[in-house]
This record gives structure tokens, sequence and C-alpha cells, in this order.
């Protein structure tokens, strides 16, 4: 369990990161599909089964991170290589790098923070 305010606060930084994250889909969702993709509740429970092993400091976030991140990887050098879909602007992409970057590297800082504040 977490034992200090340095700990506290990454949790707290996680947290609204992911939230931002969650409320800017769903805003998206509502703009262009007019209803919730259920994926979204999916990705809102996996979220929280990531805080709970976040808090308990299970290094369990670390692996699903790093899959995660990997996965991620993956699905971005499919579609630059390949290129799927021709509207896909670089813009979009230079985008989705930079979530990339800001989600992982915030993950696995606060992940760092959270297991040197634990008992």
């Amino acid at each position: 369990m977490i034992n200090t305010t340095i700990g506290i606060l990454s949790v707290a930084t996680y947290v609204a990161w992911t939230a931002t994250v969650i409320y800017d889909r769903y805003q998206k969702d509502l703009k262009n599909y007019k209803h919730i993709n259920p994926v979204l509740t999916l990705e809102i429970l996996f979220n929280v089964y990531l805080l709970y092993l976040l808090i308990n400091a299970d290094s369990a976030f670390l692996a699903i991170t790093i899959l995660t991140f990997l996965l991620h990887v993956g699905i971005g050098i499919y579609t630059e290589v390949f290129r799927p879909q021709a509207q896909v602007d670089d813009r979009v992409m230079l985008k989705y790098w930079s979530y990339i970057g800001i989600d992982t590297g915030l993950s696995i800082l606060t992940y760092f923070l959270v297991i040197n504040t634990s008992l």
C-alpha cells in the first residue's frame, strides 16, 4: 500500500490522466456515433483493474503496461507502413505516437514512484 504523499500524488496524477483520456473518448463517441461504444465500458473496467494493481504495487501492473505499449506500437507500425485507411493523416499519427509516449511514460513513472513509497 501507498504510505507517502509522493505515492498518493503519483496515483492521483495517473487517475487524472486516465480519466481525461476516457472522457475524451466518451465525448468523441457521442459526437461521432451518437451513442457510447460498449468497448468504452471495457476500457473503464480495464483501467479500474490497473488502478487496483497500481495501488497494491503489483508487478502485474508493469507487465500489463509493457504489453499494452507493445500492442500499441505494433498497431502504430502497421498503420504507418500499410496505411489501411487512405485518410490517416500524419497529424493523427503524431497524436497517436505522442499519446503512447505520454501514457506509457506516466504509467511506468507512477509505478516506480509507488513501489518506492510502499512498504
